[in-house]
């Protein structure tokens, strides 16, 4: 493949990967209206756990539009958000059956299996900015205990700290996406986010949450000798580059 081709083909992937996580981005606006319409009709507008079951449909149903590529959806509620439980997350996630299946975590400080995702850069990142965000990939400790990468939407209730709506994607999926796409190994062709953390690559020497040499994202584009970003609607939703490495 020549230098021209590859070019064309590093565009179009991260235009592709732009499109598919636009595209569950959108799933997750849709239902945030539905979110604060069961928040704002609670008594006191401090709704509890319970009253967020009717929309369990709605996230089951955001996994099952995007082909595996989302493997959960839910809402994780900020402080004193909820009457009836400090911290919450109404998460689903595909069990091995296919079939969605409630994410039980533990919000017991004491717990080995604590699960403070308060702390935890897919939530404190978009609920402090207000921006949304395509978090990862990171090790889901306490819960998946997995590679991730987690889309945040954040949103603010009457009550309590802001809360977020979120959906986690499936990394293999993801991989799988961005290898149809590039169809060569000739070079080393890797997509990066801006910590400079591999998201997922063409070559087993990059492989998904290696973190590649540079300390500021111009020595992080120096690693490459083609370069572009991802594509989104929103400006900086989607942190990550696909680029050729030098040498690769």
């Amino acid at each position: 493949m020549s230098s021209e081709q590859l070019s064309r083909v590093i565009r179009a992937t991260a235009e592709l990967i732009g499109a598919r996580l636009d595209a569950v981005f959108a799933d997750l606006n849709n239902l945030l209206p539905d979110i604060l319409r069961v928040a704002d009709a609670a008594p006191d507008r401090r709704p509890a756990k319970a009253d967020f079951e009717p929309l369990r449909p709605q996230l089951q149903a955001i996994m099952a539009r995007h082909e595996g590529l989302v493997d959960g959806a839910g809402i994780a509620f900020g402080q004193d958000v909820l009457h009836d439980a400090a911290s919450w997350l109404e998460w689903w996630r595909l069990g091995q059956g296919g079939e969605p299946e409630f994410a039980a975590h533990v919000f017991n400080p004491d717990s080995i299996r604590y699960y403070d995702y308060s702390a935890m850069s897919w939530f404190r990142l978009p609920t402090t900015t207000g921006r949304s965000l395509a978090m990862g990939p990171y090790i889901d400790s306490g819960g998946t205990d997995l590679n991730i990468v987690t889309l945040a939407v954040p949103f603010q209730t009457a009550h309590g700290s802001p809360s977020a709506l979120g959906a986690d994607l499936f990394l293999p999926v993801l991989a799988s996406i961005f290898l149809k796409s590039v169809a060569t190994r000739d070079r080393a062709v890797v997509m990066v986010n801006d910590g400079g953390r591999v998201v997922t690559s063409n070559t087993a020497r990059h492989s998904t949450g290696t973190l590649l040499s540079a300390a500021d994202p111009s020595a992080l584009a120096a690693l490459f000798e083609d370069y572009v970003p991802v594509s989104s609607t929103v400006p900086g939703r989607i942190p990550w580059h696909v680029g050729v490495l030098k040498n690769g």
